[in-house]
């Protein structure tokens, strides 16, 4: 799926054994708001962080942790994922990995209280400069285990205005889109933020956060993201590299639903693999599934990461019935919910569509990919995970009703790492 940059159609074929078409199909304007539904399990993380219980309250207080030398996930939603961020003295004290010549360097700004249902949390907001951008975010600071830990990134964009009153958080942001200039944010949008546990979801108008599926509450914090990797790739130009996300299986694996380079037909490209953790590591030998109706690359990564792995939800195509789940973008942002529908893409792939409330058309969460998306107009990359917090698909959102004349990629399932044959391009 990595090429020089061109257009979205060749670069799918490129990336893809299947054949490409731009035109797609009216999906069924699905309600996001619908319980999400899950089978009973443990949390994300394989060696996962306790979960909340009822002896932890998720109080912190202003003048309780010294933010301005805090270790953060992520600054305003730039990076992909969300690497850690220490601050030094209130600035950010290592840059992260930049991308298309641009990187993000952040600044704590101020901190205020708030209350979500009783618990108390401090709400940290940031400053970033992106190139000749100027980036705001709001990361939600809770106890984890009696210890302060940044739950998320509950809000960014070019400006946010937080409502802090009646014992919930709400936000009004303005945002870069797609088609906007440097110095324009024509994207509006607002929401609430939902506790469950020690996951914050955002809640957009019409949903019900009470109606989530009790499994979400037992997640560890960050357990819905657990493992998600940025994939960077490229065929001769480092400079033309690319990106896909991808989940870390184990220290020394991650998969993908992408077939990259076309497969075993395909090009051997150069892969580089950002954790959660901070690390650049390479993507060497890689290997494809069996069936060849089916998409998706395993990657062997050295060395082996320390980024906590996350687990795979086993997910079967076509989607016979809709289901509910969350959406998560990736980047820092918490997830929001999201139904993964019957209606498909109208390529061969036949890809599932997934819908949301949350916006789609954000700069943030579509640039970086680009023509990766496998349209011809921008699509943002993320994941779908059902609520027990593993990752079943990634790819394209969008928001629901989708009034675009067609949707010409979807998300896929990770591939099976069982359904795998043998390993090349070493």
């Amino acid at each position: 799926m990595f090429a020089p940059r061109m257009t979205a159609v060749a670069l799918s074929c490129l990336l893809l054994l299947a054949g490409c078409s731009s035109a797609g199909t009216d999906p069924e304007s699905s309600d996001p708001a619908a319980p999400a539904s899950s089978a009973a399990g443990k949390g994300a993380s394989s060696a996962a962080p306790s979960t909340p219980g009822e002896g932890d309250r998720g109080d912190v207080r202003l003048g309780e942790v010294d933010l301005k030398k805090f270790s953060y996930r992520g600054g305003c939603g730039f990076e992909v994922p969300a690497e850690p961020v220490t601050l030094r003295d209130g600035k950010q004290s290592e840059k992260t990995p930049g991308f298309g010549g641009l990187r993000s360097e952040a600044e704590l700004t101020g901190s205020q209280q708030v209350t979500i249902d009783g618990r108390d949390y401090v709400l940290a907001r940031f400053s970033c400069e992106v190139g000749d951008q100027k980036l705001v975010a709001a990361h939600l600071i809770g106890s984890v285990d009696g210890e302060p830990e940044d739950l998320g990134i509950v809000a960014t964009g070019s400006k946010i205005t937080a409502d802090g009153d009646d014992d919930q958080l709400a936000f009004e942001t303005s945002y870069r889109t797609v088609e906007d200039g440097d110095d324009e944010a024509t994207g509006k949008t607002s929401y609430k933020i939902e506790m469950i546990g020690n996951t914050p979801v955002r809640i957009f108008g019409g949903e019900d956060g009470s109606k989530i599926d009790p499994a979400v509450k037992q997640l560890p914090a960050h357990g819905y993201d657990a493992g998600l990797v940025g994939i960077e790739g490229y065929l001769d130009d480092a400079d033309e590299a690319t990106w896909l996300v991808g989940m870390l299986d184990k220290p020394g694996q991650v998969l993908s639903s992408d077939t990259i380079g076309g497969g075993y037909e395909g090009e051997c490209l150069t892969l580089s693999v950002h954790t959660q953790a901070g690390e650049k590591l390479d993507g060497g030998l890689r290997s494809f599934p069996d069936d060849d109706a089916a998409t998706g690359t395993a990657l062997d990564v050295k060395p082996e990461s320390e980024a906590e792995p996350g687990e795979r939800s086993d997910l079967s195509l076509p989607v016979k019935n809709q289901q509910a789940g969350l959406l998560i973008p990736v980047n820092g942002v918490v997830p929001a919910l999201a139904t993964v529908t019957t209606r498909t893409s109208d390529d061969q792939l036949k890809s599932p569509l997934v819908i949301t409330r949350a916006p789609a058309d954000a700069w943030l969460d579509i640039w970086r990919f680009g023509a990766a998306s496998g349209s011809e107009y921008p699509l943002p990359i993320g994941a779908f995970a059902t609520p027990d917090g593993k990752i079943a698909m990634t790819g394209a959102w969008y928001k629901a009703p989708i009034d675009e004349a067609g949707a010409a990629f979807g998300m896929r399932p990770l591939v099976a790492p069982e359904a795998m044959g043998e390993k090349t391009c070493g």
